[in-house]
């Protein structure tokens, strides 16, 4: 096929038949994490509906921890922990198999077994790897020095850690981790308790907060004052701080499409420096194309335009197009003001539809949306907000969501899975039997509606 996937599109083309597998690009991205705590603290006055609001929350996902320093055949690997209090307990190390010190840090008799993992790894999405039950892992033959007690414990690869979350690394406390728990006794790891939980439940593999054992200078400390302990503890000697850690990750923003809006960017191929088109030569326009086929080629099918790739001797332009994101997270901004050439929307056509509040007075739309054109649109419009360019902060003050809409099959409507049914057969009047795209499922309509369009 030879164009680019998202996670969620990954089984769906793996079931036709196709190879699907990570490569690195060079992409765009927009620093949304920039934002995070706004984002969770800015949506507290907001008359939308509580569950909407913690899926953000959870999206974005803030954690307070510290950030670890560990030792590792001469490298120094940080890790985030929200546990901290446990460090005694952590009896191994696991990298992402993509992490940049795997391939320096692996002993000579692993190293077969170690880039046979990794290239497995490579044709999994994230999301599968999240989701998968069966724990999988290699020994890279390196050992980690934990900074409590020096005591050198195994590095692992295994593909539940990711390098999109934290540093690619963790610190595996199996005692008081369900993941690592699954993972310890799988390969026969040790498994040293460090918190007593209250009552009669049991410890192994218990996140429950409780009372430090097994843990030096720690011990007798209820999980809330052993987490300060060890803070200043490592900070004192130096190995390691205070951390707020969010689970969102910085916005890509890059596809490699010819129908997205083209990069108005400029790189010099010298010195590989980009700089900007002026306003008078925008907007930017595709180039003519009787082929946009993907290639196969990393850079997109706008690589095979070379005149209009080659702006002058000197200069290129930037072949990534930007994804559909770039219109929908503001377009109704645009509606506003839709025949303004100067600005997207001018101060006195905000004025007089928006407010401070919140730019839209109420959106309704499908819950779908709570955590990507929901959240972009928030992050779009603060930005426009800091820039000057808007005086509210968010752009829509009440929102409410009417549900998803499923197909009979029991999954989302989606044209791409073929459950759907076309909308213009039953506002056609007088229509006989109408059949679903899918062989899975029919339609009957009771009533025959013409809306005059």
């Amino acid at each position: 096929m030879g164009t680019v996937l998202a996670n969620e599109e990954v089984q769906e083309w793996k079931d036709k038949g196709e190879t699907v597998e990570r490569r690195p690009l060079r992409q765009w991205m927009l620093r949304i994490t920039k934002y995070a705590q706004r984002l969770i603290d800015e949506l507290e006055p907001l008359e939308w509906p509580e569950s909407i609001k913690a899926l953000q929350r959870n999206w974005i996902g803030r954690s307070e921890g510290a950030e670890v320093s560990f030792e590792v055949e001469g490298n120094e690997i940080t890790v985030f922990t929200t546990r901290p209090d446990t460090l005694f307990g952590a009896t191994y190390m696991v990298l992402a198999p993509e992490h940049p010190l795997v391939s320096t840090i692996t002993s000579a008799p692993q190293k077969e077994a170690v880039e046979a993992y990794v290239s497995a790894c490579a044709s999994k999405s994230d999301m599968e790897r999240g989701l998968d039950k069966e724990k999988t892992g290699v020994d890279t033959g390196a050992f980690a020095i934990n900074p409590v007690n020096g005591e050198k414990i195994p590095v692992w690869i295994a593909d539940y850690v990711m390098m999109g979350y934290g540093s690619g690394a963790i610190m595996a406390v199996p005692a008081h981790d369900t993941r690592d728990f699954e993972f310890a006794q799988k390969f026969e790891l040790p498994i040293l308790q460090v918190v007593q939980p209250s009552g009669d439940q049991d410890w192994q593999g218990c996140t429950d907060p409780g009372t430090a054992i097994n843990s030096g200078f720690l011990d007798g400390l209820k999980t809330k004052d052993a987490k300060k302990k060890i803070i200043h503890w490592l900070v004192e000697n130096r190995k390691g701080e205070k951390k707020i850690q969010f689970k969102l990750r910085d916005w890509l923003f890059s596809r490699q499409r010819y129908w997205g809006e083209p990069f108005p960017l400029l790189w010099d191929k010298e010195t590989g420096q980009h700089s900007g088109l002026s306003e008078s030569e925008l907007p930017l326009l595709q180039p003519e194309m009787e082929d946009f086929k993907p290639t196969g080629d990393p850079r997109g099918p706008l690589i095979n335009c070379t005149d209009w790739i080659n702006y002058s001797d000197k200069l290129q332009r930037e072949t990534n197009t930007m994804p559909q994101w770039a219109g929908s997270c503001w377009y109704y901004l645009r509606y506003c003001d839709p025949k303004n050439t100067d600005h997207f929307i001018s101060p006195e056509n905000e004025d007089y539809w928006g407010n401070e509040d919140g730019f839209v007075d109420f959106y309704v739309g499908g819950k779908e949306h709570a955590v990507l054109h929901l959240l972009y649109s928030r992050f779009w419009h603060k930005v426009l907000n800091d820039l000057g360019h808007l005086k509210s902060k968010e752009p829509f003050k009440k929102y409410f969501a009417p549900g998803l809409i499923m197909g009979e099959d029991g999954h989302k409507m989606s044209k791409s899975l073929g459950n759907v049914i076309d909308p213009v057969q039953i506002i056609e009047p007088n229509t006989e039997r109408i059949p679903c795209v899918s062989t899975k499922c029919s339609w009957v309509p009771s009533t025959r509606i013409n809306l005059g369009l």
